[in-house]
C-alpha cells in the first residue's frame, strides 16, 4: 500500500515482479506524517485494508475488484486520530475484527463476505481509536479479541462482542503503541509515554 496523490493505492504484483493490479481504498492521508498506515490481510481469495480514514475494504485478490467497503469512523460515530487510523485487523473464521472506538462501539466484527455488522461491543465513552494492533487468543472454548483504545486495554468475546474487561491506562500522549503480547495465560501491554510507562497483566479467564 502507499499514498499516490489524492488516492490511497494497493498494488499487488506476481513473483516476477510484473504489476498485477492496482486498485485505491479511499482518500489519501494529509496530515502528519504522509503515507499509508495498515497492512493489508489476505485470506482466501480476498484482500481486506483498513485506511487511514477508517474505510475497510474488500478486494479480489486475483483482480483487485472491490467486493465491499464501510466507513467505520462514519458507522459508528468515531473519531479520527493525530496521525491516522493504523487498523491492522484481524481475519477470523467468519468476521474481520476492527476497533473504531466511537461512540456506538468499541470493536466490531464485520461479514467476511458482505462487510455487514455482525457484532458491535458497547463503546467506552470518551476513547477513541490508538495505534497498537490487537490479538486473537484462544483458551479453551473461550476467544478473546484484546485490543487497546486511547487509555484502555479491552477484552472482547471475539464471538459475541461482549466486553469482558477493561484496564484503564492513560496516559498524557494519548498514545498506546505497543501491541499486546500473550505470553502463557498473561498479557503484557505498555504505551508510549517514555516517563510513565509501565507493564501489567492480564490473567485470561481470571480477574484483571
Amino acid at each position: 500500500t502507499g499514498d499516490a496523490g489524492e488516492e490511497l493505492a494497493i498494488h499487488a504484483f506476481t513473483t516476477e515482479g510484473a504489476r498485477a493490479w492496482r486498485a485505491t481504498n479511499g482518500k489519501s492521508w494529509k496530515g502528519s506524517y504522509p503515507g499509508a498506515r495498515a497492512s493489508c490481510v489476505i485470506d482466501g481469495d480476498a484482500v481486506y485494508h483498513a485506511n487511514t480514514h477508517g474505510r475497510v475494504a474488500c478486494l479480489d485478490a486475483a483482480t483487485g475488484k472491490e467486493r465491499w467497503a464501510v466507513d467505520t469512523l462514519e458507522r459508528f460515530e468515531a473519531k479520527n486520530i493525530t496521525w491516522g487510523i493504523t487498523d491492522n485487523m484481524i481475519v477470523d473464521a467468519k468476521h474481520v475484527l476492527a476497533t473504531p472506538a466511537g461512540e456506538k462501539a468499541l470493536a466490531v466484527a464485520l461479514d467476511k463476505k458482505t462487510g455487514e455488522v455482525r457484532w458491535a461491543s458497547p463503546p467506552l465513552p470518551g476513547e477513541t481509536a490508538t495505534y497498537a494492533a490487537p490479538l486473537l487468543v484462544r483458551r479453551g472454548t473461550s476467544r478473546q479479541y484484546i485490543g487497546c483504545a486511547s487509555a484502555s486495554v479491552f477484552g472482547v468475546d471475539a464471538d459475541t462482542g461482549t466486553l469482558l474487561w477493561t484496564v484503564p491506562q492513560p496516559v498524557e500522549k494519548s498514545v498506546i503503541m505497543m501491541a499486546p503480547v500473550l505470553y502463557g495465560d498473561t498479557v503484557f501491554v505498555g504505551n508510549a509515554t517514555p516517563e510513565k510507562a509501565e507493564f501489567f497483566r492480564v490473567r485470561i479467564g481470571g480477574a484483571g
